[in-house]
């Protein structure tokens, strides 16, 4: 291949009296653009971006102001629609609640439902951590087919869960785990009645979708 040799410009100093060969000047500025774009990429595949989580599982839940006893939390849930800020760091805006086989007055099940924000932070070993604070509501139901027959009351909530995760494909990935949730509701049933206070614990299974392929943490 033809070697270019830089030109020389004779009314200059010799440290000063050669100019780089055009060609050689454009393939450094491509060099430069290339490494600015490598980086720009890396930095967008290592923030996760928007993903989305489904997650149910079977849990105990107890009321202690009215009720004072415990029942089986049929199906409870922890979903949420989130974006990862970097590989630690998420914001959420997640649904948790669950639907319970406690009878109360005439009713059988009772549902919790709460809809709020939260933060998740990603550990070593690919475990996860995340808080949720919501507002939501408390339904009484004869059948739990129309778990969201009478409203009793409505209040805020509070959960915490810890997950591993796996990833099974590309952008596909499974978390397990155990989570728990406090919530606090007033009592529309009758005036003058305590504020329900509830609390659960279960078991989820999640599914997540990443918009981008997630990285492995180590």
């Amino acid at each position: 291949m033809k070697e270019y040799l830089p030109y020389r410009i004779p009314f200059l100093p010799k440290k000063q009296n050669t100019i780089d060969h055009p060609i050689r000047t454009g393939r450094s500025k491509l060099g430069l653009i290339l490494c600015l774009l490598i980086g720009i990429l890396v930095q967008i595949h290592a923030q996760k971006g928007p993903f989305i989580k489904f997650s149910i599982g079977p849990g105990i839940s107890t009321e202690y102001s009215n009720l004072h006893a415990s029942g089986v939390s049929l199906v409870t849930k922890n979903h949420a629609v989130g974006w990862g800020l970097n590989n630690r760091f998420a914001l959420q805006v997640g649904e948790f609640g669950g639907l319970i086989r406690q009878e109360i007055l005439e009713y059988k099940y009772i549902n919790l439902d709460a809809f709020g924000v939260g933060l998740s932070y990603r550990l070593p070993g690919d475990v996860s951590i995340s808080l949720l604070g919501a507002y939501g509501t408390v339904a009484l139901a004869h059948q739990w087919t129309e778990a969201k027959g009478q409203q009793a009351g409505s209040g805020f909530g509070a959960n915490i869960s810890v997950d591993k995760e796996w990833l099974i494909a590309k952008k596909w990935a499974v978390r397990a785990g155990p989570q728990a949730y406090l919530f606090k509701a007033n009592n529309t049933l009758s005036p003058g009645a305590k504020d329900f206070i509830f609390s659960t614990i279960s078991i989820h299974l999640s599914l997540l979708y990443y918009f981008y392929s997630p990285l492995n943490v180590s």
